[in-house]
């Protein structure tokens, strides 16, 4: 069963993986060291390495904005786990 209220728990979760080093700003542009965030993925939060690099990457590339809409999909379409099989 999907909990949508659980989002605001992970980014708790998700939060403590993150130290502030980890996100700089070069002119208007955020950066991150997905590298790191990814390791800690890893070591902390008991992620795959295939699955935790593919989770950063999508943050990366989509950010917000596009992942929040396709949460809302997916729970509305009842699709808990994806056809990648992570």
């Amino acid at each position: 069963m999907i909990n949508n209220s659980s989002v605001s728990d992970l980014v708790a979760e998700y939060s403590g993986y993150i130290d502030e080093s980890d996100i700089c700003t070069r002119d208007t542009e955020v950066c991150v060291d997905l590298v790191k965030i990814s390791e800690r993925l890893v070591t902390d939060g008991d992620w795959g390495r295939k699955a935790a690099d593919h989770l950063v990457m999508l943050s990366n590339n989509y950010g917000v904005f596009m992942l929040r809409n396709a949460l809302a999909l997916a729970i509305a379409t009842r699709c808990e786990d994806g056809k990648l099989g992570f």
